[in-house]
């Protein structure tokens, strides 16, 4: 599992025009009988429950960048686009003792096309419109499976 924060541990190079934030990634040679890449992911704020509909939109998503640099969005989830719960036990420094989530998500993403070739998977959390409030992704369970 990890987990990829806008607060402790970010940047704030401008790597997607945000405030701060955080990229994980990994390079892969797709196999000739690879066919999905599957993960599960949950999306953490304190942003909601005030700030849903407004400009600090903090975000995540997981992309493919192929050979050519074409990058593909295969999951994606935002403040303001988002179903959030309650949860407990979760006290971002800095914050307030508020912290909602998305639930888990499981992404089944079709890699066959690029079998033979070497893909970049980028899991990417920042902050947007401010860095007052943290937002978190966690990622458990990647995998390729084969085909069948």
């Amino acid at each position: 599992m990890a987990i990829l924060t806008t607060g402790v541990g970010s940047g704030t190079s401008d790597y997607t025009g945000a405030t701060e934030g955080s990229v994980l990634s990994q390079t892969i040679l797709v196999g000739a009988t690879d066919s999905i890449l599957s993960f599960d992911y949950n999306f953490v704020s304190e942003e909601p429950m005030e700030y849903v509909g407004s400009s600090f939109d903090d975000r995540f998503y997981a992309e493919i960048v192929d050979e050519n640099g074409n990058k593909i969005q295969i999951a994606t989830s935002s403040i303001n686009s988002a179903t959030w719960y309650a949860v407990s036990g979760i006290n971002f420094e800095g914050g307030d003792s508020t912290a909602y989530h998305t639930g888990w998500f499981t992404v089944d993403f079709d890699i066959s096309e690029y079998r033979g070739q070497i893909i970049t998977l980028r899991f990417v959390v920042y902050d947007v419109g401010d860095s007052a409030y943290d937002s978190a992704a966690l990622i458990d369970n990647v995998c390729i499976k084969i085909a069948e």
